[in-house]
Parts: structure tokens; sequence; C-alpha cells
């Protein structure tokens, strides 16, 4: 099975940046036809590689960051118990097993109060020897401007047409204005303002999900440990994305230390090796630690749990 390529990756960025573009506007955007995009995103959806479509507060809704938790086991978990439990605790968004035998589980927090509970639920679970938390910044030049790792979002209150809005597109985030107004009972003109009120406010998200392995390809966890005194953080992002613009994804600058989170995608392990190679060449580079991810699994996480607690709470 071929691998994700360029124009796949691009597709995935603009809709994860904003889900609700058009076939339309992104034909338009990469110089195709409308179909020929649909049948794209059809066959990325019917691969798994977008896993879904959704809808999220944005950052500064949640007053929230990002969280990286290392976790390591006596090796007695069932590997997918194991994910589901973790993934119970309504912060956590994905959890993954690596080839080592660890796992890493990142999604947003509000406070020290709940950066420290989800510390304290994951070291009480059955099989947990060691718990590493990195508080985490967002920092990813390949994304969207409008992407969650790139945009922290503003602070509203919602009135009740809008979240009776978010209470249809929560359950379909790309459904039609004809359909948004039917669910709405509401007429489409109503439906089509609301909607755009609720995009420009920069308070909601609409993405996606992706599986970057769906196809086929290795999906890499590096850890890029880098000198302060050589580099700024967003030299070495650009520098990743000169030279590796289709095969990095995202990347989480830790708060507590001077690394960098980074996923990227490769073919095969050779060129995973050659990678490794590479970074740990690179002028700023103090240490790399690479590692082969399995699938994540998903989870609700806090911005859309907050979103079911709102409408929940206005009885819409």
């Amino acid at each position: 099975m071929p691998g994700l390529d360029k124009l796949d990756k691009a597709i995935i960025i603009e809709l994860e940046g904003n889900c609700r573009q058009s076939y339309k506007e992104l034909a338009t955007k990469f110089n195709l036809t409308a179909n020929a995009i649909k049948k794209r995103v059809g066959k990325l959806v019917e691969e798994g590689a977008i896993i879904d479509f959704r809808i999220e507060l944005s950052l500064a809704m949640l007053d929230a960051d990002f969280f990286w938790i290392d976790i390591s086991t006596d090796g007695s978990e069932n590997e997918v118990d194991f994910g589901d439990r973790i993934g119970k605790h309504r912060l956590v968004e994905a959890v993954n097993r690596l080839a080592d035998g660890t796992y890493t589980a990142w999604g947003e927090y509000s406070g020290a109060t709940e950066l420290a509970a989800i510390g304290r639920y994951i070291r009480r679970t059955k099989g947990v020897t060691h718990v590493k938390m990195h508080p985490a910044i967002g920092m990813c030049p390949t994304l969207s401007p409008l992407s969650k790792v790139n945009s922290k979002g503003r602070k509203i209150a919602f009135n009740t047409t809008q979240l009776q809005a978010l209470q249809c597109l929560s359950k379909d985030p790309r459904m039609q204005i004809k359909d948004l107004a039917k669910c709405m009972k509401s007429t489409a003109r109503r439906a089509r303002t609301v909607l755009t009120e609720l995009q420009n406010s920069e308070a909601i998200y609409f993405t996606l999900r992706w599986d970057r392995s769906a196809f086929g390809d290795i999906e890499l966890e590096i850890r890029l440990h880098f000198n302060e005194s050589k580099a700024e953080p967003l030299a070495v992002l650009d520098w990743l994305k000169e030279r590796y613009a289709f095969q990095y994804w995202t990347s989480y600058l830790f708060a507590d230390e001077p690394v960098f989170h980074i996923t990227m995608v490769v073919s095969d392990l050779r060129e995973g090796q050659q990678l490794r190679r590479a970074l740990k060449q690179a002028p700023f580079t103090t240490n790399v630690d690479v590692f082969v991810s399995y699938p994540f699994r998903r989870f609700p996480g806090l911005g859309l749990h907050r979103i079911t607690e709102l409408i929940d709470e206005s009885g819409v």
C-alpha cells in the first residue's frame, strides 16, 4: 500500500485548520477539480488517515495549555486496556505505545491543579512504575495558523443560538447549511449567520484528527534536545521544515527543558536511521531520542468535553 503523498498531507493540513472548507475551496487552492478533491478526501477517510472531523473549544476558552506525559510500566498490562484506562481521564486526548514498551499521553490542562490531578491519576493506574510530566507549548510551522497547535484562539461568551448550533455541529462539523438550519429549527439564512459568527469568533476549532500511519508509513516520536545558546526554538523548527517538509508533522516545545517533541513519518526504518543521524549532527542538537510509535488511541479530550458540558449546562 503506498504511503501518504504530498497532496494527501496538504489536504489534511488544510482541513485540520478548518474542516469546513468545501471541496470547491480546496480545489481552487490545489488547482484541481472539486470531484478530484472529494475522491481524495473520501479515500483518506476510508483508509483511516482522517479519523474524524470535530469541533473543539479553543485553548483560550479553556484557559488551557498542552501536556505530554512519559509513562513506564512493569510490563504486566494489556496495552489496549491500559490505553483505555489512561484515556478515561477527561484531560487525555491520545495515548500511544512506543516500540521500547513505554507510553506517551497528551492533552490539554487548565492550571497546575489539573496537571497535578492527571499525574496522580496515571501514577495510580495499575502497572505504572514511572511518570514524567511535560507542560508544553504548541509550535508547528508545517500546520495551519488556525491549528490549535499554533493558535490559542479567543475567549467569548456564547449566546443561546450559538450553543444550539454547536450542539448540531458537534454531531457533524461539516454539515451543510440546510441541515444545520433543520437541526437548529431555524432558517438557512439564520443558520449561516450563526455559523459565520462561530467561525469568526476564534473560540472554536473546526478541525480533524488524523492517523499518519494509516497508509503503512512509520510514525516516529522524536525528542530533540537543543542548545539554547546556539539556536532559538523557531530557528530549530525552520531547519526541520526546510530539510524535512514532507516527513515533519508536529512539534511541541517542553516548558521544563529545551526539548522539542516532534512527530515525523518515514517510509521505512532505513529512512528513520538516516533521519536520526542527520538530527544528531545538526549544529544545535545536544541529544536526540527516536522512537517508533504504534498508532495512537484517541479520546474526546478537554476541548470536546467542555463543549458538551456547556451545552448541557445551558439546557438548549
